[in-house]
């Protein structure tokens, strides 16, 4: 995205339509990076423009020499392989602020996933996080309701 960015500025829609993302998410994801100052905002909701900040420009577009994301695209790639496996037996499952990061249709799959790995009578704990008003402090939060990469 912040190569997509580069020296421009674009709302939250074209961001998205750029990156095919689920549109739920693409929001919170772009309200976070701006919590976390690696993004700028002018203006709120479907009109507002993102663009990057000097260091994001310098450090997480491809195109400059100084680019340091490698890393992230290679944890991208090897962390979320999140659904290809059943979840072991247990007596108890907690899913910390992981529910809510997925479209309705995954969300029942982890569910489900969960359900059939414990026992009757046994228990899922969720454990989720609300994002403020605002948009703009709850960094935990935004961040947390990223959308999966296209490939999931």
């Amino acid at each position: 995205m912040f190569t997509t960015l580069g020296s421009d500025a674009l709302t939250g829609r074209e961001i998205a339509e750029h990156h095919d993302l689920q549109s739920r998410a693409v929001y919170d994801v772009l309200d976070g990076l701006v919590a976390l100052h690696l993004l700028d905002r002018d203006g709120r909701g479907e009109q507002a423009l993102y663009r990057n900040t000097p260091d994001t420009a310098l450090f997480l577009d491809a195109m400059s020499p100084a680019y340091i994301g490698g890393i992230l695209e290679m944890a991208n790639d090897r962390l979320y392989g999140l659904f290809a496996e059943p979840l072991p037996p247990a007596d108890l499952i907690t899913m910390g602020k992981i529910i809510h990061d997925w479209n309705l249709e995954r969300k029942l799959q982890l569910i489900r996933a969960a359900y059939e790995a414990l026992p009757a009578g046994d228990a899922l704990i969720a454990i989720e996080n609300i994002i403020d008003d605002d948009r703009r402090h709850n960094v935990f939060g935004l961040m947390m309701t990223a959308p999966p990469s296209p490939h999931k």
